[in-house]
Order: structure tokens, then C-alpha cells, then sequence
């Protein structure tokens, strides 16, 4: 995001910019805290070299349905669940049966717990920082997996996500040092 928006401040200058769609599909919640804490980090260091930056929306709030992927893949910092049923009765008052009806009920994962402390305090601390990263590299070291929702080739959808390893790479913002985090 950091190259990202020196790139666009060089090629617009004067220009006010806002983000309106940044996140990560991660059903399981094991990259979102890290992805958010370091997507973060490189926005601020951004506006710190002089960007204009208006704003910021994670993307997105609940999960969602996604034009190319459909219900598959879990952006949302609260989970929806569309495999749990209600039943009403109320809902057709010439029919006799029951209708049933996903429940939509919502749930909010660690990272909308996360976020929510990032933006009422304005901060993201060291801790924070440490420990979404920590979380991270513990998962890759067990090995663990987590739903995603593409092809191998990359290109291709998939209606129900297949088990993929979390990468070893270390993708964490080099440009902001922990000597500028609170905390």
C-alpha cells in the first residue's frame, strides 16, 4: 500500500486520496489481524512522507457476496452465517408450511475486536503489532491451513474452498520502524 500511494502522489500530486477497499479473505481470521496491523502501518507511513489521505475503509464489515466468487471467500471482520436455519411460519399467510430461511446470524472475529481498538484509539502498539505476527508464524509452523476460495491457477472460482498452507514469507511493512509504535 506504501509504494502503492507514493506512486499515485507522484503521478497526481495534490491529490486527495481515500481508501475504500482494503482486506483479505480469511475465513478462519489466522492472516487478517497481520494483513490489517501492517496495511495500517504502511498508510500511516504514507501520510507520514506527505500523501494526502482523506480516509480508510476495511473491507469490509460482514461477509459479503463477491462478483467473481460469489459466498465463498470471507472478507468480513463479522462473520454471517448462511448455513444455520430459521424457521417462520408468519412469513406466508395463505400457505400452511414453514418457511425456512438462512438465520444470517452475526458473529464478530478477533480481527473486528482488533480493529475496533485501532480506530477508537488512533494507535496501533508494538503488542499488537508482535502478537498478530506472533499468531501468524505459529499457525505456519504447525502447518495449518485455512479455506480459500480460487483455483490453483489463480484464475478460476471456486463455489466451496478448498485447504491451502499459509505462506512462510515475510510480507510484514519494512518502512515503519517499532521505534514509531506506541506502546
Amino acid at each position: 500500500m506504501f509504494l502503492v500511494l507514493q506512486a499515485f502522489h507522484r503521478r497526481y500530486p495534490n491529490t486527495r486520496f481515500m481508501i475504500t477497499e482494503n482486506g483479505v479473505a480469511d475465513e478462519v481470521d489466522l492472516i487478517r489481524p497481520s494483513y490489517m496491523v501492517e496495511h495500517l502501518l504502511a498508510l500511516h507511513a504514507a501520510i507520514k512522507s506527505g500523501v494526502d489521505v482523506a480516509g480508510y475503509v476495511f473491507w469490509t464489515i460482514s461477509d459479503n457476496w463477491e462478483w467473481a466468487d460469489g459466498y465463498c471467500p470471507k472478507f468480513g471482520l463479522v462473520r454471517v452465517d448462511r448455513e444455520g436455519t430459521n424457521t417462520n411460519t408468519n412469513i406466508d399467510i395463505d400457505s400452511e408450511e414453514a418457511t425456512s430461511f438462512p438465520s444470517l446470524e452475526r458473529s464478530p472475529r478477533a480481527s473486528y475486536h482488533l480493529f475496533n481498538s485501532i480506530a477508537t484509539s488512533g494507535t496501533i502498539t508494538t503488542g499488537q503489532r508482535r502478537k498478530a505476527w506472533a499468531s501468524l508464524q505459529e499457525h505456519v509452523h504447525n502447518g495449518t491451513t485455512r479455506p480459500f476460495c480460487r483455483e490453483e491457477n489463480g484464475v478460476g472460482a471456486l463455489d466451496e474452498a478448498t485447504q491451502r498452507p499459509l505462506s512462510s514469507r515475510d510480507w510484514r511493512f519494512g518502512h515503519y520502524g517499532e521505534s514509531d509504535l506506541k506502546g
